[in-house]
């Protein structure tokens, strides 16, 4: 296992496509790695990375599609994902302390196919802008503090496979429209599921 700060030791690196760092005991502020113009992949998942996430995080990465920050240390909003390509199809970040609502930015990354934020402090009711993401696969939201009712965007995500929502604070029925997606093969939306 490694362990310690990375500290700009893949910073020459500019046209490296994938870094995967995960499960290890690295330090330190991911925005230290450096700026990679041409990376796809990018997992520090299982580390002990630790900050605020910032808008920085897409700067760096202009054409990436799968970024894993998950099982780290990172705090704060989920803000910033504007200036994330929109050819982002994996996003976890499970397994930190994220908090606040999700951002209208979120709803932006229509490649988006795995939405992964288990775990964390996000609170507020789901937006109807959920919708957006038609092509979402697996959406996992356990574990925070959402309120409210499941929006009615059902009939969006039709793609939808796999829907994990237990340990939040969801009320009411939910939307007639979860029929729609016959490609569903796990939803447990309760604790005891």
């Amino acid at each position: 296992m490694l362990s310690g700060p990375v500290l700009g030791a893949l910073v020459e690196l500019k046209s490296i496509q994938s870094v995967n760092l995960s499960s290890n005991s690295f330090t330190g502020n991911f925005t230290d790695l450096g700026v990679f113009p041409s990376l796809i992949v990018f997992n520090i998942s299982n580390n002990l990375f630790t900050g605020e996430f910032s808008s920085k995080v897409c700067n760096f990465f202009r054409k990436i599609r799968v970024l894993d920050l998950s099982s780290n240390h990172f705090f704060g909003a989920l803000e910033g994902l504007e200036t994330c390509s929109i050819s982002v199809q994996h996003f976890h970040a499970d397994f930190n302390s994220l908090s606040g609502q999700l951002p209208d930015s979120l709803y932006m990354l229509s490649s988006l196919e795995q939405l992964s934020l288990s775990a964390n402090n996000f609170s507020g009711q789901l937006s109807q802008k959920l919708s957006k993401l038609s092509n979402l696969k697996t959406l996992v939201l356990c574990g925070n503090i959402f309120f409210g009712s499941f929006p009615n965007v059902f009939g969006n995500l039709t793609q939808l496979e796999q829907l994990v929502a237990h340990s939040n604070s969801f009320s009411g029925p939910l939307p007639s429209t979860l029929a729609l997606c016959t490609k569903l093969t796990r939803q447990p939306l309760s604790s005891e599921q």
